[in-house]
């Protein structure tokens, strides 16, 4: 019998070894099956969908993910400049955990410097191990929640826009891969010995590529055998106590869990930690990406509640509990302890380690820790996120929070949030009218604040605490300055000053991610909305000259300072006061900004720089004999002391303090310097 095209019964050598090597590989899959499961994923049977079928999912849902032709596609667009390297955009088989199997991709890619792989022995959303092509190398990786670390790699044929297949066989920490032209014999170029015997979901697996250019993943076929396959149990992504609220006789508090899967959401609380007894539970949640829910509980006594969240997956029905979370009601009779922390870079950062000290030396559980703003940096001039996107700043979102520190914290300390440019949008210091639509409404998926404002107040018995969002509102900052210019809006602003006004607490703690004081940019209440400063200045002051103590504790300009703002108006009633500003940032800063050099506000015994830290403030207990309030720079460094400067202790009461030699603020320069986009 000829063979068309050739002269009959001759084949070349080329096609002999391949045919051969396929069949080895397609042995091996074989033998893999009849000993447990074979997945036989063929993309090129299928009709054209969203989606790559059943148990594929995706956590980056805005990318082009379907089958087009023939093809399962991940289409990854041009990436921002200011890009972290390495950011990995997975695809889960879920409910297909395995330990020892093989796995087999046969794919295209059409763009050279796209990185595609297989994804191993996924841990959760962020730490799972991972053989990839990228660089004429193989690479074996493990990915973390801040990066990803080579562990092995070997020299392959360079990867072009040509079908390729690509090889992973996994045998107790015995790891062999290959990758070669489809239609060449099989070549296993890369044999490592994995970190341990685990086991976990698979998948595939696109890094993104080193020069940003836009490219997709083809995938005709995926193939996986193993000998068997348990569900993926859903986890939680986010678990956040919000800020509590006063309601009557009792206290409310609303919950928020996000999951790291397609899963439905039910609340469980109990004054019972072993959740043994007296449960309640919330309605289930059934979101839809990201897979966020919120609820709240009331509560009518002091008595520490635990609540846990119940997640059961939309594919396999798997359920996961998430750990336990502790909330001790602070009814502002005994010691009060706030935290204030901002300004957290994620990408090849170490661990928060400030919010591990702010537990070890406060003087008393943290009534409230709020977040003010850059969490994570999502959108920035270095490390941002790849794509200005929903899904890849929720994900940036999770990962800061992620932090095992941060965990620590939010496991026992009610977590309130404010919003800072760089969660709401890529451009630095930009007003709403860039702010991209989705970004608001994402933001709402992440806290468990009692406002989707971006601005709320709460009491802590005579401790009136406000909250700040000069971003959501605020005019541009290049906009001329009249008297209508505004950084809080026309709507925030008149509720602050309202609240204040009728507050008949004697402490106000004003947590605002923007600052008053001045810095080397006009983006400062101060420089870049002077009349406004003047204006909450003077209401900040009328407070205190009717008894009221108010003290700002704010973040964003990376550095922790003491401010000491006199009154605007200098009247004879207010010599000697001044409204406190603590700038209180960051955990992870970089090395900006200080104040100029003619701020005669600025503390010169409290004022540091290029450190890590977060700031605490310490109430006394109502009748303390000599009451006070103590703001503390609390260092995030390993090593040292606790504190960055001399604790800062003030009457509680406004009391003029004539040590201190007060100076006006200062007058914004003429020119500005070009300020760095953090």
């Amino acid at each position: 019998m000829a063979h068309q095209g050739g002269r009959p019964g001759r084949f070349s050598r080329r096609t002999l070894l391949s045919a051969a090597g396929a069949a080895l590989v397609s042995a091996d899959l074989a033998t893999t099956a009849r000993a447990g499961v074979l997945v036989d994923r063929r993309f090129d049977r299928m009709r054209d969908r969203d989606g790559w079928g059943r148990h594929c999912y995706a956590r980056h849902f805005s990318l082009v993910f379907d089958v087009h032709r023939g093809r399962g596609r991940l289409h990854l667009p041009a990436g921002l400049k200011s890009t972290a390297p390495g950011q990995p955009i997975p695809v889960f088989l879920l409910d297909h955990e395995c330990r020892d199997a093989a796995h087999e991709l046969h794919f295209q890619v059409t763009h050279g410097d796209l990185r595609p792989g297989i994804v191993l022995h996924r841990h959760d959303a962020f730490h799972y191990l991972a053989v990839t092509v990228e660089h004429r190398r193989i690479v074996l990786a493990s990915y973390s929640r801040t990066e990803r670390n080579v562990l092995a790699h070997a020299r392959v044929v360079g990867l072009d826009t040509a079908r390729h297949v690509l090889r992973v066989a996994v045998s107790g920490r015995t790891l062999k891969a290959g990758v070669w032209r489809a239609g060449h014999p099989p070549s296993m170029q890369l044999a490592a010995r994995l970190p341990s015997v685990v086991g976990g979901t698979p998948g595939v697996l696109l890094v993104a590529p080193a020069d940003r250019k836009p490219g997709s993943l083809l995938v005709s076929r995926y193939v996986l055998s193993a000998r068997g396959f348990r569900p993926t149990a859903p986890q939680s992504a986010v678990l956040v106590t919000g800020t509590p609220q006063a309601n009557g006789d009792g206290i409310t508090v609303g919950l928020r869990a996000a999951c790291d899967v397609p899963a439905s959401i039910q609340f469980e609380w109990s004054s019972d930690p072993s959740f043994t007894r007296a449960v309640e539970r919330s309605a289930v949640h059934r979101p839809g990406p990201p897979f966020s829910a919120r609820d709240q509980i009331v509560l009518t006594n002091s008595h520490p509640v635990y609540w846990r969240a119940r997640f059961v997956s939309t594919g396999s029905r798997a359920v996961g509990i998430s750990r336990t979370q502790q909330y001790t009601p602070q009814l502002g009779a005994g010691r009060l302890v706030m935290g204030a922390a901002s300004c957290a870079h994620l990408w090849q950062q170490p661990a928060y380690n400030g919010l591990a000290r702010l537990l070890d030396v406060a003087p008393a559980a943290p009534a409230l820790l709020v977040y003010q703003g850059d969490l994570g940096y999502a959108g920035n001039s270095r490390f941002s996120s790849y794509i200005e996107a929903p899904d890849f700043y929720f994900e940036r979102f999770t990962r800061a929070l992620s932090d095992p520190h941060f965990a620590a914290v939010r496991r026992r300390v009610p977590l309130g949030f404010t919003g800072d440019d760089h969660d709401y949008c890529q451009q630095n210091n930009a007003p709403p009218s860039r702010f991209p639509t989705w970004s608001l409404p994402l933001w709402n998926h992440v806290h468990a604040d009692p406002s989707a404002l971006g601005y709320y107040d709460v009491r802590f018995g005579d401790v009136h605490c406000f909250t700040l969002d000069g971003r959501r509102y605020a005019d541009p900052v290049e906009q001329p300055n009249t008297p209508a210019k505004t950084k809080l809006g026309t709507a925030q602003r008149d509720w602050l000053e309202s609240r204040l006004a009728m507050t008949d607490a004697s402490l106000a703690v004003v947590f605002s991610a923007d600052i008053f004081a001045s810095r080397p940019n006009p983006d400062c209440f101060l420089f870049g909305w002077p009349d406004e400063y003047r204006r909450l200045m003077t209401a900040f002051m009328d407070a205190q000259l009717r008894g009221v103590r108010v003290v700002v504790l704010s973040g964003d300009a990376h550095g922790l300072r003491i401010h000491h703002h006199p009154d605007p108006a200098a009247r004879p009633q207010a010599a000697g006061l001044s409204i406190v500003e603590f700038i209180c940032s960051g955990l992870s800063p970089r090395s900006w900004e200080p104040a100029t050099a003619d701020d005669g506000t600025l503390d010169p015994q409290r004022s540091v720089m290029q450190h890590r830290g977060l700031g605490m403030i310490d109430i006394d207990p109502p009748g303390t004999p000599g009451r006070s309030v103590t703001l503390r720079a609390i260092s995030g460094e390993d090593g040292g002391p606790d504190d960055l400067f001399p604790p800062l202790v003030l009457d509680y009461a406004p009391t003029p303090d004539r040590s201190l030699q007060l100076r006006p603020a200062p007058a914004a320069p003429p020119h500005f310097e070009s300020g760095p986009l953090e």
